[in-house]
């Protein structure tokens, strides 16, 4: 398992870089994952993003680290 690099949180700009989409729509999923999760403080963990998509933690943290 390849460490992750920077913050535990995931941006929208990592989630349109993770799902190729526009900046806009990776802040309205960003918003609907946190609305879904019950988070009010605004910030999602990558962990609660993988959890949430049910996606591979390792791919996420290597296509991550690359932008990192």
């Amino acid at each position: 398992m390849e460490k992750l690099k920077g913050s535990i949180y995931i941006t929208a700009k990592e989630i349109q870089i993770l799902n190729d989409c526009s900046l806009r729509t990776a802040k309205t999923e960003h918003r609907r994952i946190r609305d879904s999760l019950g988070i009010k403080h605004g910030k999602l963990t990558i962990k609660q993003y993988i959890n949430y998509w049910g996606i591979d933690y390792d791919l996420v943290i290597f296509k991550l680290n690359d932008y990192r």
